[in-house]
């Protein structure tokens, strides 16, 4: 404990002694979100075990359905070639198109092209001193006859003439039948040996370059991931198999993460297999597992969670307190990324349409389309229109693709429309809001104005090239480091070797002060908790995922404890305005309350 306690002191020393004082404010307000996830960790999320259980049988027929749907997909192959969904190998080559490689015996053949058999040593009965095969021979008695020509018959029945098969004349086997051994081909061996055959798999749809692998097929052309990011990417693409494929995925991974599977031996894996004798999983939430320093959580992952309209997943999680009438709690940040874009950018018309709670969706979708943005709002929100509401969805995907960093093709692919379609969006957002590209420019600069080598190399064709990394001081005094990679290949022709990513430039800010923001807030919700006694134990802090946190809790005060913590998570400007000098927030941090019985069946606190 002393040598703990001593690393603490020195840190401390040395923090006060390098970093400014925004530095030691936001190391404090990270400290009481760790404790607010410690108590997370602690409290655990409840999961009925039975409802598991029941769904989980329901899956594994769903899961068969859709087994048989996807596989009738799958082309007459060779008896030879087993098709196996858990090879990378197979997967690719029936979704993108690829051969792949089998063993088929094959019989060997003379230059005649007999087949060639192996030798056996069968005896065969003597006539006049010459074998004849045994299947060409009558069995008379003891011994065998032939049929032959009237001069050579022994003697004679029913109008046929026989010849008798040679004896012994002497000695102890006088009278018996003589054989020779005779080399004859064995039918049931022909020769033969397994020979690699080929299968070529035409494909359902085209990969997207940035998805190939380092491995090859059996042509060595190039294989693609299919990893679960990849299937759920494809799922954009509205075709049968891409849609049979996502299902399938979809329940096979439900079965072995949220609820169990077994494995060869016999080994169970997955949620339920977590949950403890009080029917508790105690989820790990981790503050320092990425690098922009937004929570992840682990053993089991429980900021992954499908949402309801996908899966019943959500429908295990209830309150603890279901005997007493107990609910689940879920407050949830509106359109984070987007907020957090508008205030590190201070772009005056992204702030002015936060502060009016403006339809993002629409107005991109209405600055696309060049039409007013009541019109389209009223036709996605009134009318319901299925083309605009179409164009909406593809709009608010194109929102969070772009305020994570995504290129223009990446969404294309992500989203599945067209690349002409997602330019003119791009160019009506920076026409819309021209200081968020601005932002982005003056983060690029003093990126490549901090650039220093490091003792890491990169290699391109053999030639070693110094890795470079850069960092940027956010107005919290959190520091984002980014270090070069080997840039795109076409870059190369104009001696450009490498780079740092445009969307990790653009990404770190905007994910990492969203995820600074939900620490901080938690850690005030925290303290908010411990000044009521933790309410008994009768509201307890549960969960948080990314931008939403979870209360488990029963009795009278749980809904206006709810509305507090939400006001409380929306008192962001407060918070941060008076913490950093270098922050003026002008814009609002909206939230949404959902309460229920389970996580599955929630209805919005009003």
């Amino acid at each position: 404990i002393m040598n703990t306690w001593l690393i603490f002191a020195g840190q401390i020393k040395e923090m006060k002694a390098n970093h400014p004082k925004e530095f030691r404010t936001m190391l404090k307000y990270r400290m009481d979100g760790l404790l607010a996830t410690c108590e997370m960790e602690f409290n655990g999320v409840f999961c009925d075990s039975e409802v598991g259980e029941e769904l989980r049988k329901d899956l594994i027929i769903e899961l068969a359905e859709a087994t048989e749907t996807l596989e009738a997909f799958i082309p007459e192959l060779p008896p030879e070639l087993v098709f196996n969904w858990a090879s990378n190998t197979h997967k690719s080559c029936i979704i993108f198109g690829g051969v792949v490689k089998y063993s088929k015996w094959v019989a060997h053949t003379d230059e005649n092209g007999n087949v060639l058999y192996a030798q056996k040593t069968d005896k065969h009965p003597l006539f006049k001193n010459l074998p004849v095969p045994p299947s060409e021979c009558i069995k008379a008695g003891e011994l065998y006859v032939i049929e032959v020509p009237e001069e050579h018959a022994s003697f004679t029945a029913k109008g046929k003439f026989y010849a008798v098969q040679d004896t012994y004349v002497s000695g102890k086997r006088a009278g018996e039948g003589k054989f020779r051994n005779v080399k004859t081909d064995d039918m049931d061996k022909p020769k033969g040996a397994q020979k690699p055959h080929y299968f070529k798999f035409d494909g359902y749809t085209k990969s997207h370059p940035a998805w190939k692998s380092e491995q090859t097929d059996a042509y060595d052309q190039p294989l693609y991931s299919t990893g679960a990011k990849i299937i759920a990417k494809l799922a954009e693409r509205g075709l049968p198999f891409t849609d049979a494929l996502v299902k399938r995925t979809g329940l096979d991974k439900d079965l072995g993460t949220y609820y169990w599977k077994e494995d060869k031996k016999g080994k169970r894996k997955g949620m339920l297999t977590l949950v403890d004798d009080s029917g508790l999983i105690h989820h790990k939430l981790n503050h320092t597992s990425t690098v922009t320093s937004r929570l992840s959580s682990s053993d089991p992952n429980l900021q992954n969670v499908p949402r309801g309209d996908t899966s019943n997943v959500k429908k295990m999680f209830r309150s603890r307190f279901s005997n007493e009438g107990g609910k689940m709690a879920e407050i949830d940040y509106s359109q984070l990324e987007v907020v957090v874009q508008g205030v590190l950018s201070q772009d005056p018309n992204l702030c002015k349409d936060l502060n009016d709670r403006v339809d993002f969706h629409c107005k991109r979708l209405a600055a696309k389309l060049g039409e007013d943005y009541q019109h389209v709002w009223d036709m996605c929100h009134k009318v319901e229109d299925p083309i605009y509401k179409k164009g909406r969805t593809g709009a608010k995907i194109f929102s969070f693709q772009r305020a994570y960093g995504a290129g223009a093709d990446t969404i294309a692919n992500e989203t599945g429309m067209p690349r002409s379609e997602v330019d003119a969006l791009i160019a009506a957002e920076e026409q819309m809001y021209p200081l968020v590209k601005q932002f982005d420019d003056a983060l690029k600069a003093e990126i490549d104005a901090s650039r220093i080598p490091t003792a890491n190399n990169l290699f391109i064709e053999g030639v070693a090239f110094k890795q470079g990394e850069a960092h940027w001081d956010s107005p919290t005094g959190t520091r984002y480091i980014w270090r070069e990679g080997i840039a795109p290949q076409f870059m190369h022709k104009h001696g450009k070797y490498t780079g740092f990513s445009p969307t990790e430039r653009k990404n770190y800010p905007v994910q990492g002060f969203g995820g600074e923001i939900v620490q901080t807030m938690l850690g005030l919700v925290f303290r908010y908790m411990l000044k009521n006694n933790r309410f008994n134990g009768d509201i307890l802090l549960v969960n948080t995922v990314h931008d939403c946190l979870w209360l488990d809790g029963h009795g009278e005060k749980f809904e206006a404890v709810t509305r507090d913590v939400q006001a409380i998570l929306e008192d962001v400007p407060n918070t941060f305005n008076n913490s950093y000098d270098e922050l003026n927030i002008t814009v609002p941090f909206p939230c949404e309350s959902e309460i229920g019985e389970d996580m599955f069946t929630m209805s919005t606190l009003h």
